[in-house]
């Protein structure tokens, strides 16, 4: 199967999973437009979930190689994948891929985080030595500052806690 058919999109859904568990590889052609692009971001997850190997999947960047520019801006792009930007054509398409996610992964905010984990991973295997080296520090960048923002927001709880008891209600229900 290379594509579900347009005009009854409807069954197609319903039969995504049987096509893609009977994949033995996935391949995804990742241009400018992919993240913005619900269905395709679907289409890699529904594959995953139904079995799929996260190394049977191909992940080809579409841009012009020649320009480092453009190819950062679409791994910037992968890279900060965010559900709300992403979009179907049909409003109807689109509400049921909201409802499957909301049904799968609670939320959104879930879902784009697990969407960047996955691309970030498939990213860093791919490509010449130099592109899974650089994919990797990206890795390691982005768990380095993860971690970062947790410590942060850990010292802010204490201060926030700190305050509370020192401020007088505090003070007053433990004379009580």
């Amino acid at each position: 199967k290379c594509c579900l058919n347009q005009h009854d999109i409807k069954e197609g859904l319903m039969c995504l999973p049987v096509f893609l568990a009977g994949c033995e590889s996935l391949l995804v052609l990742a241009g400018n437009t992919y993240p913005q692009r619900l269905w395709c971001v679907m289409e890699l997850f529904i594959f995953l979930v139904m079995g799929g190997a996260e190394d049977a999947v191909v992940l080809r960047l579409v841009c012009n190689d020649r320009d480092p520019r453009e190819r950062e801006a679409l791994l910037r792009e992968l890279e900060a994948f965010d559900a709300r930007g992403a979009k179907c054509s049909v409003q109807e398409d689109e509400d049921r891929m909201l409802g499957a996610i909301a049904g799968a992964f609670g939320d959104l905010d879930t879902f784009s985080g697990d969407v960047r984990r996955t691309l970030r991973s498939i990213l860093s295997r791919g490509g010449t030595a130099m592109e899974q080296e650089v994919a990797q520090l990206r890795l390691q960048v982005h768990n380095l500052l993860a971690e970062l923002e947790r410590q942060r927001r850990v010292q802010r709880q204490q201060r926030q806690l700190d305050q509370l008891k020192t401020g007088p209600y505090w003070i007053s229900r433990t004379r009580r």
